[in-house]
Parts: structure tokens; sequence; C-alpha cells
């Protein structure tokens, strides 16, 4: 009889240390996908991808998806770790209600279904290199700033580009096709 009792013990000692790891894992993935979506990421980690988005974007896919297995495993850990005050083991729950907070803000604003607008480039170029040709379109943003469109397939190093205004992103953009062999007529 005590033979059995110590392996249905050790059985429960299993499943409480299984419970915690997953608890622990949820954490550290929550965490993980957490940081890059709450900084907004507009960096495109693959854009050469079938569907390429933004990080901040894929990162609150990735939180809505495991939103679930993470409530799973916080409602087990609720159940199987003996904490004898109610209060402390709702605090097992903490994780899952951060996770549906920001599920709630990427459903609500991030997924919106406005179409945004169209901007109208406020210069353009065209510059040769090597036989081919590549076109620029520069563009002024709201807040003052300027941004550069260009080709996909354009080997353009954007840390030689100035952004500073309209003009230094031309000079530095005539400046990397002169140094290199090309021309922007």
């Amino acid at each position: 009889m005590s033979k059995k009792f110590s392996e249905i013990q050790n059985n429960h000692k299993l499943l409480k240390i299984t419970v915690i790891v997953l608890n622990v894992i949820g954490i550290i993935c929550l965490i993980y996908f957490m940081i890059p979506y709450l900084k907004h990421d507009m960096s495109i980690s693959n854009p050469k991808a079938m569907i390429s988005s933004y990080s901040w974007d894929t990162f609150g896919f990735i939180l809505m998806i495991g939103f679930i297995p993470l409530v799973i495993a916080n409602v087990m850990a609720y159940i199987f770790i003996d904490i004898k005050s109610r209060v402390l083991r709702l605090l097992y729950f903490i994780p899952s209600l951060i996770c549906l907070i920001l599920v709630g803000h990427y459903l609500m604003i991030g997924t919106t279904m406005e179409e945004e607008k169209q901007k109208e480039a406020i210069s353009t170029m065209k510059c040769v290199i090597d036989g081919k040709h590549y076109s620029y379109q520069i563009f002024k943003e709201d807040k003052g700033e300027f941004s550069l469109g260009m080709d996909e397939n354009d080997k353009l190093p954007l840390s030689i580009v100035d952004y500073t205004s309209e003009d230094t992103i031309i000079k530095s953009i005539e400046n990397y096709y002169k140094n290199n062999g090309g021309m922007c007529p």
C-alpha cells in the first residue's frame, strides 16, 4: 500500500513540475512576443516571403494564437499547484490577463479596416548602374520626416541615405551612384 502511495505522490510531483515548466515557458514566450509588439517594430524580417508583414503585426498574431495555450497552462497551475490562499492562486492568471489585453489591443487597433492614404511622391529620380535602371520616389511624412520609395530588387544601401531633407536624399543617392560608376541623369 505504501509503495502505491509513494508512486502516486511521485506522479503528483511530476505533474506539478510539468505545470510549473509549462507556465514558465508560457511567460517567457509572452515576454518575448510582447516586447516587439509593444515597441511597434516596423521592420520586415523576411521581405521576400510570399506573405510578408511588419514584425509588430506578426508578433500580435502570435500572441493571439498563444492566448489559449497560456490560459490552459494558467488553469492547470491554479488546479494542481497547492497554495492555501485562493487570492494568491488567482495570481496565476496574470500572464493570461496581460495576453488578453494585448490580444484585445491587436484585434481592436492593429487590424483596423481603414485603408491607408496613398501618398504622392514629392520628388522622383532615376539612376543607372551596370546597364540597370532604378527609380526612387521621395515622400514627405506627416511629421515632416522624409522617406524613400525604391524598387524591390534595388541594391542601394539605405545606410548611406541622409533623410534630413529632400535635397540631402537626392545628393546622397547621386553620390552613391557616382562613386560606384553609375549616374543619375
